[in-house]
This record gives C-alpha cells, sequence and structure tokens, in this order.
C-alpha cells in the first residue's frame, strides 16, 4: 500500500510501524538483491586456489548490484518524490526507462536461450522477455 505524505509517495509498513519513502524501497530492494547474490557467490563449490577469484566476483557483483540500485533510487526519487509526478505516470517511467535498459544489459544473456527456444521468433521475444525481466528486477 502506497500512501502520500506531504506529496512524497510512501510504502506503508506491514505492521502499522513508520512508512519509507518509494526511493528508499526501491534501494532496499536492490540491496536484498545484492545480499541474495553474495549468498550464492559464497556457498558454490569452491575450486582450489580460487579464492581469489570469488572474492574477487563478489566484489564485482556487489558493486555491479549496489550501483543499479542507487541509479534505481535516484530515479525514483527524481519522479516520484521531487517532480512530484502521479503514481500511474511513474510507473509508466519506471517501466519504459527498465524495458530500455535491460533491452541492453541483458541481450547477450538471453539471446541463446531465445534461440534456442523460439527459433525463428526469437528476435521478436528477446525485447519482450528483456523487458518483463527488466521490471520484476
Amino acid at each position: 500500500m502506497n500512501a502520500t505524505e506531504g506529496g512524497n509517495v510512501r510504502v506503508a509498513a506491514l505492521d502499522g510501524g513508520p512508512r519509507i519513502s518509494a526511493a528508499l524501497a526501491a534501494l532496499l530492494g536492490w540491496v536484498g538483491v545484492a545480499l541474495d547474490n553474495a549468498r550464492v557467490i559464497l556457498t558454490e563449490p569452491q575450486r582450489p586456489g580460487a579464492v581469489d577469484v570469488r572474492f574477487l566476483h563478489l566484489a564485482f557483483d556487489l558493486g555491479q548490484t549496489l550501483a543499479f540500485g542507487l541509479v534505481a533510487w535516484a530515479a525514483v526519487a527524481l519522479v516520484v518524490e521531487w517532480r512530484r509526478v502521479s503514481a500511474l505516470r511513474a510507473f509508466a517511467a519506471l517501466a519504459l526507462t527498465s524495458a530500455v535498459v535491460f533491452e541492453r544489459v541483458l541481450t547477450d544473456d538471453l539471446s541463446n536461450f531465445t534461440d534456442r527456444l523460439f527459433h525463428a521468433h526469437a528476435d521478436l521475444v528477446l525485447p519482450l522477455l528483456c523487458a518483463a525481466l527488466g521490471m520484476t528486477i
């Protein structure tokens, strides 16, 4: 549930406690993704002599994920809280931005998958799949 307090969109706490801003909620979502990625990296089987590689992978992934979090925080703060755009228009802008950004980011990762699964229609499905994944993240 969202509420507006003083023109700012706030995310309501389930227990009726204090509310947090939508921008902080976006950042905390990415922090959750970063922590889960760290859990996966640290619990995967370790190859002999690969401790340095594991911690480099961890540092790179944490940095990249937290950078996405800061971009999400800044975008939500700019559009929703400072510009005071309606929730519907803000969601539409966020959805469009997610679709464009993640189409660029995820194309290489998902192209082989869509080629194998959708053959002739892979070029049509790939942007839609990237956009859908971008909006879920």
